[in-house]
């Protein structure tokens, strides 16, 4: 049986754009099995309901070298046959499964002085979809791979969660805006301007003055509140909730607005309509 070792270590929009190489990779090798290594238990959380067999939670950026030595030590006594490096993730994750972990079979992307690190290597494509990409990292390995669809794995807890979201803001069966304003306090240049969000949301309500607006906003986005706060009563925030149950949310909307964030990634996975 083959074992795939599969390296995310990105934020949650980086793991759902390695779902569809993920989804891809579970049909056209059925028999083998599939591990990946996610940054974060956010990250972790998208692939549960079975798409891969094994997730383990590795932040290499937070840990030092030894301790990220004695993990990569760790994965040699697993004896994995191929690892996939995801899109534009450094090389010297690869220069330790070759060092440390002794996989065979290492695929993944980078500037050209990368490349003697892996045993199956292509430049990165800065015009490329990181979708694309991976899946085209991992067809050095599987020539005959094809994508499959994005991932997100909401389970029945969640589900019940946003069920109630959505009564408390009496809009079950409307058609409902989500808009996602902010992007973490790390990547602000990601975020829209929130004048010119505030004017959209106006003028979507004009047009639509039966529908609403939900607004999203995560533990990173405080700063954000004043900005929306009291703007209109068809305007409702989301926080506090977990991921998950947020994820199920969107699901439900009518469409999605945001800037290039994770949540943005959430609602296009799940065929929500989503402008960037």
């Amino acid at each position: 049986m083959e074992r795939i070792l599969v390296f995310q270590t990105w934020g949650i929009g980086d793991m759902i754009m390695a779902t569809p190489m993920l989804t891809g990779l579970r049909k056209s090798r059925p028999e083998a099995k599939v591990t990946v290594v996610a940054g974060s238990q956010a990250t972790a959380g998208i692939l549960e309901g079975g798409l891969v067999d094994d997730v383990r939670v590795v932040a290499p950026g937070k840990l030092r070298f030894p301790e990220l030595a004695k993990v990569f030590i760790g994965f040699r006594r697993e004896r994995f046959d191929a690892a996939i490096v995801c899109t534009r993730l450094s090389w010297k994750i690869a220069a330790m499964l070759r060092l440390f972990s002794r996989v065979g079979a290492v695929a993944g992307d980078g500037p050209g002085y990368s490349r003697l690190w892996y045993t199956h290597w292509r430049p990165v494509r800065p015009d490329s979809h990181r979708v694309a990409s991976n899946v085209d990292i991992a067809k050095t390995l599987f020539p005959d791979l094809t994508p499959g669809p994005a991932y997100f794995s909401l389970g029945e807890g969640s589900r019940l969660r946003a069920q109630e979201i959505w009564r408390e803001t009496g809009w079950e069966g409307r058609k409902v805006l989500g808009v996602h304003p902010g992007s973490g306090a790390e990547d602000k240049e990601k975020r829209i301007p929130p004048e010119i969000l505030r004017n959209v949301i106006r003028s979507f309500l004009e047009e639509f003055p039966e529908s609403g607006v939900m607004l999203f906003l995560g533990p990173l986005d405080r700063e954000l509140v004043p900005l929306f706060d009291k703007m209109d009563e068809r305007v409702r925030p989301v926080a506090g909730a977990p991921l998950d149950a947020v994820a199920a949310v969107i699901a439900k909307l009518g469409a999605f607005l945001a800037g290039d964030t994770g949540l943005g990634h959430v609602a296009a996975a799940q065929g929500v309509p989503t402008v960037t």
